[in-house]
């Protein structure tokens, strides 16, 4: 009985760590989002939002999040994984927005997990303020 015991331990030990090596990505769609107030603290809709790579290229993001969430606007998704997987360091984006007279913009960087399953902020505002 001892033996079967040790041996059933022994083997859930070894198939623990074999499984951690696996990726398993879970379905879930991950989205940054930013929340962009007035000087009041009032959530601004309705920004004409303009997101880019470190290269300069427009991101083509659509922005219904904020019909939602009132000055609630996507920064990145995991429809843009392709930008971040295999790359050793975070990625630079750069969100822009404006409403026609007054503009904010900031710097975001994003990362991916090892299995390249959903994207990861690593540094950038939760908030913005449009002055």
């Amino acid at each position: 009985m001892k033996i079967i015991l040790v041996s059933f331990l022994l083997f859930s030990a070894v198939s623990c760590s074999i499984v951690d090596k696996d990726c398993i990505c879970t379905e879930v769609f991950v989205t940054s989002t930013v929340m962009i107030i007035d000087s009041n603290g009032v959530p601004v809709d309705s920004l004409n939002i303009t997101v880019k790579d470190k290269d300069g290229n427009n991101l083509n993001i659509e922005q219904d999040f904020y019909r939602v969430v009132p000055g609630r606007y996507i920064v990145l998704n995991d429809g843009f994984l392709n930008l971040l997987c295999g790359k050793l360091m975070p990625q630079k984006f750069f969100l822009s927005a404006t409403d026609g007279s007054k503009t904010v913009s900031a710097e975001y960087l994003y990362h991916t997990d090892d299995c390249c399953c959903h994207i990861s902020k690593v540094d950038g505002p939760d908030t913005l303020v449009l002055k």
